[in-house]
């Protein structure tokens, strides 16, 4: 079942084990926002957590962050599921994610896995500002769900994202 997720902790601890540092807010932060209803966490339970997303949602658009599988249970199809349950109950967004541009197996088979699942690859990016203070910049490209994104709409998407992502922080 999909749903928002009942316990912060272990969603965190499913993207802990699943992201590298730079890629993750800090825990304190992550539940700030949280808390704050600022982000929106799902999981996937089947009874017990399987999987989490955090959701960032405006008026157009809703944005994937943090996108996990618990480690005992990938390749599971359990990703496919969440992304076609989230597509399914925010229909009325432009559905978007970030990806690190394809420059290892790991990120070229990460593009692949949303390329299965109805995502298009946009050919426009940015650099993804410091979210750990401990790490560097990351360079992302853009996905969208069912559909190309414009030159004109990817600068409405990523001024919306720094905005409404990278602003919060």
């Amino acid at each position: 079942m999909f749903k928002r997720i009942k316990d912060f902790e272990e969603a965190y601890y499913i993207m802990e084990e699943a992201f590298p540092i730079s890629e993750l807010r800090p825990y304190e932060k992550i539940k700030e926002l949280y808390e704050r209803d600022i982000v929106e966490i799902y999981g996937y339970y089947e009874p017990e957590l399987k999987g989490a997303m955090i959701l960032w949602l405006d008026n157009k658009y809703l944005m994937i962050e943090n996108f996990a599988v618990d480690k005992k249970a990938r390749g599971e199809g359990i990703g496919s599921k969440m992304l076609r349950e989230v597509c399914k109950q925010f229909k009325d967004k432009k559905i978007v994610l970030e990806v690190e541009k394809p420059y290892d197996e790991i990120s070229r088979r990460r593009i692949e896995f949303y390329q299965r699942n109805g995502f298009v690859l946009s050919q426009y990016g940015y650099m993804q500002p410091i979210i750990n203070e401990s790490k560097n910049e990351v360079p992302l490209l853009l996905m969208a769900y069912q559909r190309e994104i414009s030159e004109l709409e990817f600068e409405d998407i990523k001024n919306t994202i720094y905005k409404l992502v990278y602003c919060s922080y």
